[in-house]
């Protein structure tokens, strides 16, 4: 054993663990059909 879990415990662990506000995506094709770029701001320490 070389102290590493699968992705998928990984997976089956973070799907039902407690709430804290974050999500999991659970596959590529989701990212691909519904998400968007819609824009990146820079931001600073003098901003």
């Amino acid at each position: 054993m070389n102290g590493f879990i699968s992705a998928e415990e990984a997976i089956r662990r973070l799907k039902y663990f407690k709430p804290t506000n974050q999500i999991c995506i659970l596959n590529q094709q989701l990212l691909n059909d519904h998400l968007t770029f819609v824009e990146s701001i820079k931001i600073g320490i003098n901003e």
